[in-house]
This record gives C-alpha cells, structure tokens and sequence, in this order.
C-alpha cells in the first residue's frame, strides 16, 4: 500500500475542487454556445405537426408520467417547448411549455423555473459544485393552471398520490396527472430537470424513436460483427423458469433503481423490483410502462451475475469503519491513477513515432518525385536524339498532378467530362457521409405492412407477353414500362391512364430510367436491337430525339442513366460498354476487353455506383466487374464460389458500400463489400423457387428488394426478411423503388403493374355514405381487413371515392389489431381441391365446367355465384324454358360452310352472345378476377360488357383490352347522379362502344343462400345493393341521352309493354332479363316473353332489326339455346355465370370450351343466323305451366288442355353426366 503524507492527500483534494469548478465554468460555456441552435432549431420544429407529443410519447419516462386518462389529448396542443438557462449558473433553468387553443385550460404557455436554494453568488464555490444534488439543491414554485371546467380539470381528476410503505415523505405511489408536476410546488418525480438535460436537448433524436441519439444501423460501421459478449441472452424456457443475465447493473423501471430482487415481464420485456410491481398489478391489473394487461403469472425471476450491489450493513454505519473503508477506496483510486498516467506516457510515446514515420514516408515521396521528374526529362532527351516528336503536354492546372492527367488522358473522355464526373461525385460523397436515414422513409415495420395497393393489368401486348423493365419518375407520378412487344409505355399514375407509347424498337425493351434535369424529363431506353434512344416531350407529345446505336455489333443488354445526369452507360454482349452524352447526342467512349485481361467480358448486367465514379457490370460467365469510369480500367474483379451463371441484375446500395449480384440460373444472391473487396453474404433461396431476375436496393440503403417467381423484401446488412408477396401470376423481371422506399412496383411476364406499400385512410365521414352501410367498416376499423376488401372492391375505390386529405400515412403495423393474415381454412381446403380437379381436356360442355366449379370455389364465392332469388324457381325455369321449344331442322341443303358470325349494335362479333355483366370476379380468382373475361373475349372474337361493381377496376379492364376490342358498360344509376354522370363520360373517353342501364333493379333481390354466408348478416349482394338509385324512371332516359352519345340499351325489361316504350324512347335496344333469376322470384323468363315482345312491336311499327336490337340473358347452356332465340327475335344472348364457373375452376384457359356452335347450324340446316327463322322452332309448349313430379315434368298447357310429359333437367338436380374425376367427389 502507498501511504500518503497528509500535504499530498490535500493537493489531491485542491485538485479535484479546480477540475470541479472548470467543469461547471465549461458547462455554462456549453449551453451558451448552443444557445443559437436551439433557437433555430424550435422555430424549424414548429412547421412539424404534433411534434412534442410524439417525443413525449416516445420517450421512456415521459411516456408514464403522460399516461393519466386525458394527459395525452391535452398534450396536443403542445406547440413548443424552450428551456432557458441562467448565463452565470448554467445549474438554473426555466422550462417554457406553450400551448395552442384547447378544451382543458386557457393558458396560452406555463413558465416552470428551477433555481439553487441558499444565498446567491455570482460564482459558487467549489464545495458548492461538488456537493450539489438536484433533487435537493433546486428548488421550484407552481404555476397556476385556468382550468375551463372541473370535468377538465386533470389535477383534480388524477392528483399524484403517496407511496406509504416508502420512506420519503415525498415518494409517489401514483405519479396521475403530468398536470401535478406544473402545478406542484414540488417536482417530486424530477420531471423538469429530465426535460432539461436529457429530452430538450434531444429532442429530434427521441422524435425519431432513437432515444440514446444513436442510429441503429449506421453506416460508417466498418464492421459489420458485434461483440457477443456485450449482449444481454435472456432465454426464457416456460413462463415460470428463472433466467441468468450477465449484465452491467439493471434498473427497475419504476423506481430507477437496481432491484434487489429483479423480475421481467414477459409481454413488455421491462425490468422490474418484484415487491414493486406485484403491488402495481394487484392495484391496477397493467404494466405500467406498456399499459398492457399484466398478471403476476406474467413475470418472470431473473438471477443477476455479479449480484446487484445491496445496502451496506449496519458494521459499516460506524465513523471509524466508515473512514477504513474511504481510505481503501481512495488508495484505489490512486493505483487506478497511475496507471492511467502509464498509459498516456506510453500513448504519447506511440504517437511520436507515428509521426516520425510519417515524416519519413514524406521525404521518401518527395525523393522518388525528384526521380521520377529527372527519369520523364531523361526520357525527352532519348527521344530528341532520335528524332522523335515528344507527345504535347498540357501543364497542371490549379498545382494538379501531372500522373493523374496522363491518366485521365489516356481514357479519352474530354477535361470537361472529366471535371464534370469529379464534382458531382464530391458532392455526392459528402453528402453521403453525412447521410442519415430521410425522414419520411420507410421503416422496417412499414415494409412488413406492405400490401398490393394497385393492379394495373395487361399492359403491353400478350403476344409477346412480358414487362422487361420499369422506372418512376421523381415525383413518383409518371410510371414507364418496357416490354417484350418491343414498346414503351408511360403511364400516368394521378390520371390513371397511359399518356404515350413509344414505338420503333425492333426487338424487346431491356432497359429504361428517367433523366431528370432542370425540371425536364428525358427517357433513354435501351433494346435488344443494338440501339439506346433518347425521347424528350414536345408540344405535339413525346418524340424520339436521338439515337446511339452499337457501332461494334452485339445485343444491347444493359442501360444506367449516371448521377451527373449529363452521361448514360450501356452494355452489350459485343464485349464493349460505351459512354454515351445525352446532351450532345453522342457516344465518348466504345471501351473494349483491356490488354493482358482474360476471361469473359460478354456484358449481360450493369449499375453505377452513387456517386458515379466507378461502376459494375454483370458478365455471361458471372464475372463482376468494377470499372473506373474516368480512366476506364478495372479497378476490381469479383466471383462468388457460391453462385453460378450471367449476372443478369446489379444494384449498388444508396450508401455505397455494398453491391448485389443475381445469377440467372442460380438459387443464390451475393452481396459484395466494396471495402473489403470480397462477398460478404449469400442469400439462398428455398429449393424449388427459380432463380432471381432482379435485385434493388431502396434509396434510403435500407431494404434489397428480391424478385423472381414471387417478390421478397430483406433487411440491409441482416438480410432478415420482412415480407413477400407469392401472388403473382408469372415470373417477376423487374422492380422499382418509390420515394424513401415506401412504395415498390413489380411486374413480369403477366403484364400486370403492381405497387405495393401500406397505406391507412379516415373513413369515418364515409361511414353513412358506404354502400355496404357503416357496419362492416366498424367492425374492421383498426384492423387489416385486406382479405375482406380486396374480393368485393376494385383498387381504386377509395382513391376514386375519398379525398386525399383523409389518406392520413402510412400503416404502423405496431398499432394494427388482429392482422388478417393466415390463410383460412376454407381457402386451404378449397386449394387442395384445385389441385385435384380433373383435367381442362375433360370438360365436355359447359355444365362440366359448372360442376368443377362447384367442387373447387369457396363457400362464399358459390353460394353468391349461383344464388338467386327467394326459392329460386325463376333461376331454374330461366333454364327449363330452353327445353319447351323443340326445333324443325331443314334438310339437303348446303351446310359445307356455316357461319355464326352478327354485329350487336354494330359491332362485329364472332358469335351472336356476349359477355353479360358479373360482379365480385375476384370471389372465383383473387389475381384476375375479371381480367380473365377480358382476355377470353380478345381470344375469341366476342363482346365484354364491363361492370359497375366489380373486384377489378374500370381502368384495369379497359387496358387489359386489344386495341381494337369492343366492350360495352353495364350501368347501375348512382343516387348521387354526378357520380354516374364522370363514370359515363370516362366510359366513353376510354371507348366504351355501349352503355347497357340495368332497370331491373331498383334494389337488389333477397338471394337466400347468399344471405346463409352471413357475410356481414346480410350477404354479399345486399352488402352492396345500396349503390343503386331506386328513383329511376322513364323520364331520366333524356338526362342519360345528354351526356352520352354511345347507344342506350336498357337492361332488365321484363314485359312487351315496357319494350314497347324503351322503343318509342329512342333506346338503341332491350335486354329481355330477370337479372339471372336473382331478383324477383316468379318472374318470366326472356324466351318466354320474346314472341310477346316481337309481336307488340311489330303490331305498332316498332319493330325494326336494325335500330332497335333485342337481346335475351339467363339459363343459356347449349349453342342450340341461342339458335332458339335467334329464331324467334333475338340479335343476341349475353350469358354470365358459365364465363365466371370457367374461369374459377381453370383460369383463363377455362373459356375454351365453348359452346359447339357451327355442328347445331349444320343439322339445323341453316348456313347463317339470317337463315334461322321461326318456321325452324315449335313454340306450342313455350307458355305452359311447369309442375314438378318426380323425376318428369308435367307441362300444363291451359289454351289447349293438354297434359305433356318431360324429363327433369338434371342441371339442377345433378350433372346431365359427371366428370370421371369428379365422381368420387361430388
């Protein structure tokens, strides 16, 4: 032991007084230099909405003290907070909390002020600053709150109460109102001088939820490896096991001190005293920090190594012992001393000889110049003797270094390009250093969140089918997509409509980016035919403006726009890239393979390093090579043991330090380190999921954005992942991030656009305008309903139906109750019987296809597809009717070649029916819905009447269609007649040929087994039946005729009487319908009232093919079904349901099998549908009455009392012949 003379012990004392007093002199200079800051600093955070309540909330401790019923609401209208400091004693302070207009008081700002007890001085003394304690030393005074009512009155409402079992007079058991603490005398629980010294100060870091003021995730980490060692494992077996923590001393969250018997709740993870918290939860049933539901069950013991340090014991209580002891800890403190006084001399040692060493190195540097300075003047000499011209040698500009301009030289680009590409990159870097996370951008937890916001389907042409390549604009408006049909779009997101396609490529579309520059948008695109062309926007719409074409041969594979904005790099299979201006339309630079440089430089993939001095490409053997761009040499080669094939995507990280790699044919993904010159990390794959076709990382550095057969999104540095979407109906080749990473477009082979993020919106002044009533949007307020909306809404209802002020951010799926996630059991079910439907090839006619329908769809989606009305005889009898008309076939005549070809209000169509309007498609196919009718119809030459309701939106359909495709509206008439009026005129702008207005529904039908689904209690038809205006009369017919000039057929007409109006109205045509036997059960069926109607319109003059067409829906199964009703009037049939069964059971593909139409004209004996007359079909039975009995139908017929006897359709009761595959099974 060192013994200390009692001269040394006082210097020592006397020295630590002066670092005392100099500590606290340099405190106040502190908080004066930071004085301006701050000022500066709350001025900017005024312009952020509710910005001091959500670091109230956010943080640790105010986040309790603000929890009293009421604290939170009031805090609301906290507009700033300042805390000012005493010049000449930094320790004094003021806090300012200013408030705007509220309902709790009217005080506009409350002024709390904390000064030192005892008299004043202008300077304490060091005794003064090393014995001061806050708690004691400070002293406060209440403010006077105006309370505007008692009921508000917060103080009163939830006054702090006393902890009795504590010892401190002042201890609190409840701290209630944050309120208590302004108007206290006292601030027991030390609020102000926490607001003071840890919250004001920092404040932003603690709005962002980093309450310690340090990012989780920098990026200046050169490591990516943490110490073990330095994390807390608590490993919890069951809920009552105890668990070992290796940790420094913990804290109890209610007192602040280390607990002596320490527990953990298991639902909040905090650390609690156990006498403390068992008595909290037997009071208030919570944890106190979460506000969750806790029970004693809920806690978990927790053994601490080394032990919390506990109390002395009474032995040292004692002024003798008491002295021993401080003389042991003192004589420590000393050796401590010493040694910190070894290491610094030994500190200061290795930085001399650091410096040394540079020194030396500087010398040597400046020798080896003075070398290489005499070896080039040496050098010139040689070549004057010989003869030899020296190459012209410009002089440094600015001191430059001549090396580096030879280097720069020898690339061939210009001086200007050079010092262009230089001083962009300067700035980028810095900035990048400097970078943190944007405020605004995605979280890990709103990408976990994300969902498909929107489908914008079939863009480009299906043959050949695919999007290649997307990019978004700045402002994230403007969407262009490239494609294999050798075609640009550029779609416009707000307008909802595709604006240009860009035309002249004559192979497919690899590449595509904006170029953005002093408010001008330019694209460059890039194709498989050798070209990359440049298109600006000119007042007749945009044009090409130029055009590099590969001047060595070879596929163009690979296009970047570079981050000056002023050059763009492209790659090809030819082994060259190239450089190219986009101001002056020319290319810099056609690089080839370097000499003395082997392996594979057939490019395949490329992408710019961020601050655009160096770049990668991606080659066919999966080289990856990082070029520098101004003196174009590789300046590193990377290859991966683990992966395999041509790199076909790359992607730098925003911050530059990683670089990701997708092999084309290859499970894996690696993730290259710039720094460290090597692959740091491989992604693999599951085993069956094909390769990777692309790779992004977000602009914020954050996410890597993965697609291929399905699109998945992981966590930068863990490669942790956070979502993935499987929906998609093909393969995924391209992705494009939105702004700050909240927003990611996909799309692939299907030709479909999807944006997926996580959005929220206030529905609440919708509620008693929703069509489905306020019900159902009460019962999924708060939660994930996605599964629910998605089925029975297109994607752009909310945006069509809310204003953009009630879309109030993005989800925190932290606050989202019971996500609706996991697959029910019924849609498990209903897979598994997908998969073991029979084959496509096996399907004979369209009952078959109803029958595996039936087998495969979901409860819900049956039971709405094929319910109708009450007991449903309507339904049946709209079928039966077909089997009361027997035919009067013609013979020896020429039917070689028939044809079943007509025109429905002038439009040519391949076969005399249409697709009739169905709602809800997605119930069938949750991907396409009613893109699948769309497409059938394109496929088959026939006409596609689009719906009001519907799952996909009006837009999708319309862009799904062929250019020439004709599709009709089916209308229902909106109460609010300015909304059907913008839905009519739109319908028109986007070439809608015929508006179909259904009449027959002034409210949708009571459909029974619809209704059994209890969806919402009232079925699906219902849920929606609201949209319909049941005020609609004839008389309307003149407002529909004035803002549209397409055809009016009306849809529904049920008797000749009305048909002989709508003809008299000026309507282009009927639709003899009872809405598919789902409206008024016991209503006739079309074909039943087709001869009235025929008749009465001949009778009065009206009767006339070719301006007032008649057509007839419901119950067509056969091909001979239609024949009928051409015979006996009808332009056409529109058939519904068997479309929607075709498509539930087998996709697209189901609407092949059609009905077998040319085989019943042959035998028929008639070459065209003119040739179908009435003399070919007997109508003696068609109005007698169905009775069932048994397995007949007795058929009475009243004019002439007679009784006939048929079979009972076994449509409605069995399949005519089940499928094989189904036999078992149904």
């Amino acid at each position: 032991e060192v013994q200390l003379e009692d001269a040394q012990v006082e210097t020592l004392v006397s020295l630590k007084k002066e670092s005392e007093v100099s500590a606290w002199k340099a405190q106040n200079e502190h908080h004066k230099i930071f004085k301006p800051y701050f000022e500066k600093r709350d001025e900017e955070l005024k312009a952020i909405p509710q910005f001091w309540p959500i670091v109230f909330r956010n943080h640790s401790f105010l986040s309790v003290s603000t929890a009293a019923p009421g604290d939170a609401d009031a805090l609301k209208a906290l507009e700033s907070i300042s805390v000012q400091r005493n010049e000449k004693d930094s320790r004094e302070f003021s806090i300012t909390f200013n408030f705007a207009e509220n309902e709790f008081f009217s005080n506009k700002s409350f002024t709390k002020a904390y000064s030192v007890v005892g008299d004043k001085k202008d300077t304490p003394t060091a005794d003064d600053i090393i014995n001061f304690d806050p708690e004691r030393d400070l002293t406060t005074t209440k403010v006077e709150i105006d309370w505007k009512s008692e009921e508000k009155n917060l103080v009163k409402k939830h006054p702090r109460t006393l902890d009795p079992d504590n010892e401190d007079v002042d201890a609190a058991g409840d701290p209630g109102s944050f309120f208590n603490f302004i108007a206290e005398e006292k601030d027991v629980l030390d609020i102000g001088p926490i607001i003071a010294e840890e919250v004001y100060p920092n404040a932003i870091d603690v709005f962002m939820g980093l309450e310690d003021g340090v990012m989780e995730d920098s990026d200046e980490e050169e490591d990516d490896e943490e110490d073990p060692n330095a994390e807390i494992d608590l490993e919890v077996g069951t809920r009552k096991e105890e668990a070992t923590v290796r940790s420094p001393t913990m804290f109890c969250a209610i007192s602040g001190e280390p607990p002596q018997e320490a527990v953990v709740s298991v639902k909040s993870g905090h650390l609690f005293e156990k006498r403390l918290i068992e008595k909290y939860i037997n009071e208030n049933g919570k944890d106190p920090i979460s506000g969750e539901q806790l029970a004693v069950d809920d806690l978990v013991s927790v053994k601490s190594e080394p032990k919390n340090v506990a109390p002395r014991p009474p032995s040292l209580t004692s002024v003798p012992t008491l002295l021993s002891t401080l003389q042991s800890e003192w004589d420590s403190l000393v050796l401590e001393t010493h040694s910190l006084r070894e290491q610094y001399v030994n500190g200061r040692k290795d930085l001399a000889h650091a410096l040394y060493q540079v020194d030396a190195a500087h010398r040597v540097i400046a020798r080896l110049m003075v070398e290489r300075d005499q070896a080039r003047e040496a050098l010139s000499n040689i070549q004057a003797g010989l003869g030899v011209a020296p190459a012209a040698e410009a002089a440094p500009a600015n001191g430059g270094d001549v090396e580096m301009q030879e280097e720069e030289a020898a690339s061939g680009l210009p001086a200007d390009v050079v010092s262009n590409i230089d001083s962009v990159a300067a700035v980028l870097t810095a900035e990048r250093k400097k970078r943190k996370v944007p405020e605004g951008a995605a979280s890990k937890d709103t990408v976990k969140a994300f969902n498909a916001k929107d489908n914008l389907a079939s863009f480009h042409s299906a043959s050949p089918a695919g999007v290649n390549a997307t990019a978004l604009s700045n402002d994230n408006n403007l969407l262009i997509t490239g494609g294999n049909d050798k075609h640009v779009q550029i779609y416009d997101r707000q307008e909802q409509k595709t604006i240009a396609t860009l035309k002249g490529h004559t192979k497919k579309i690899n590449a595509l980016e904006w170029r953005e520059k002093e408010g001008l948008k330019t694209l460059v695109v890039s194709a498989g035919d050798k070209r990359v062309r440049v298109y600006s926007k000119e007042e007749k719409g945009w044009k090409m403006t130029g055009e590099f074409k590969n001047r060595t041969g070879g596929e163009v594979t690979g296009m970047k726009v570079h981050p000056t904005k002023n050059y763009a790099i492209s790659v090809g299979t030819n082994q060259t890239w190239s450089l190219h201006n986009l101001d002056t339309l020319e290319t810099l630079l056609d690089v080839s393979p370097p000499d003395g440089e082997s392996g594979d430089f057939e490019y395949q993939s490329v992408d710019i390093h961020p601050d655009g001095v160096i770049f990668a490409t991606g080659t066919q053997s999966g080289i990856c090579r990082i070029w520098d761009l101004k003196t174009s040499k590789i300046a590193a080669n990377f290859e991966s043991p683990n992966s395999h094939g041509p790199i076909v995507s790359l992607s730098f990280s925003e911050n530059g330090y990683y670089l990701a790699a997708a092999f084309a044919g290859s499970s894996t993904i690696e993730i290259f380190d710039l720094r460290k010159l090597k692959s740091i990390h491989t992604i693999q794959l599951e085993e069956g999921v094909s390769s990777a076709t692309t790779v992004r990382f977000d602009p914020s550095a954050q996410f890597l954005a993965i697609a291929g057969s399905d699109v998945r999104i992981l966590a930068n540095k863990t490669w942790e992942e956070l979502v993935r979407f499987e929906d998609n109906a093909s393969t995924v080749e391209t992705l494009s991030w939105g702004l700050g990473g909240n927003e990611l477009i996909a799309s692939g082979l299907d030709r479909t656009i999807r944006a997926l993020d996580g959005k929220v919106y206030d529905v609440t002044d919708f509620l008693p305008e929703h069509p489905g009533g306020s019900k159902i949007i009460l019962k999924y307020g708060g939660k994930d309903a996605t599964a629910e909306y998605d089925p029975i809404h297109p994607p752009d209802a909310i945006s069509e139906n809310l204003p953009p002020e009630k879309h109030l951010g993005r989800i925190d799926p932290m606050t989202v109750q019971d996500r609706i996630k996991e697959t029910s059991q019924e849609e498990k079910e209903s897979a598994a019987r997908h998969a073991k439907k029979p084959p496509l090839g096996e399907c004979l006619s369209l009952h078959d296809l109803e029958a595996v329908a039936k087998y495969v769809l979901t409860g819900k989606a049956w039971m709405y597809y094929s319910s109708g009305a009450d007991d449903e005889i309507t339904m049946r009898e709209n079928h039966n009717v077909y089997h009361r008309i027997w035919f009067r076939p013609r013979i020896l005549r020429d039917v070689a070649n028939v044809r079943f070809d007509t025109s429905i209000l002038g439009h040519k169509t391949s076969m005399p029916f249409y697709i009739t309007a169905t709602a809800l498609g997605k119930l069938g196919d949750p991907v396409n819905g009613e893109l699948n009718l769309t497409r059938s119809a394109a496929k088959n030459g026939i006409i596609q009447m689009i719906p009001t309701i519907s799952s996909c939106s009006f837009d999708e359909m319309i862009d799904a269609a062929l250019e020439d495709q004709v599709q009709f509206l089916q209308l229902y008439v909106n109460s609010n007649r300015e909304v059907t009026e913008k839905f009519v005129k739109r319908a028109e702008s986007r070439g809608v040929k015929g508006l179909f207005v259904t009449v027959d529904a002034p409210q949708l039908g009571r459909r029974e087994k619809d209704m059994r689904m209890k969806f919402e209690d009232v079925g699906i038809a219902r849920t929606i039946s609201t949209l319909i205006d049941p005020s609609l009369q004839w008389s309307d017919l003149d407002w529909l005729s004035s803002i549209t000039k397409m055809p009016i057929v009306l849809k529904g007409v049920q008797s000749w009487q009305d048909a002989v109006i709508a003809a008299e109205s000026g309507c282009a045509g009927i639709v003899l319908s009872n809405h598919g036997g789902r409206q008024l059960d016991m209503a006739p069926s079309g074909l039943e009232i087709l001869p009235e109607v025929v008749e009465a319109l001949k009778a009065r003059g009206l009767y006339n093919p070719s301006k007032f067409e008649i057509y007839i829906d419901g119950g067509v199964r056969r091909a001979s079904d239609i024949l009928k009703a051409v015979a006996l009037g009808a332009k056409a049939v529109g058939i519904g349901r068997p479309f929607i069964y075709a498509y539930s059971a087998y996709g697209e593909d189901g609407s092949a099998v059609f009905l077998t139409s040319s085989v019943c004209m042959r035998l028929l004996g008639a070459r065209s549908l003119e040739e179908v007359t009435p003399e070919m079909v007997n109508t003696a039975n068609l109005n007698a009455l169905a009775v069932p009995k048994g397995v007949f139908f007795y058929f009475i017929d009243l004019s002439h009392q007679s009784l006939t006897c048929y079979a009972i359709d076994n449509l409605f009761y069995s399949n005519y012949e089940r499928l094989s595959g189904l036999n078992s099974k149904l």
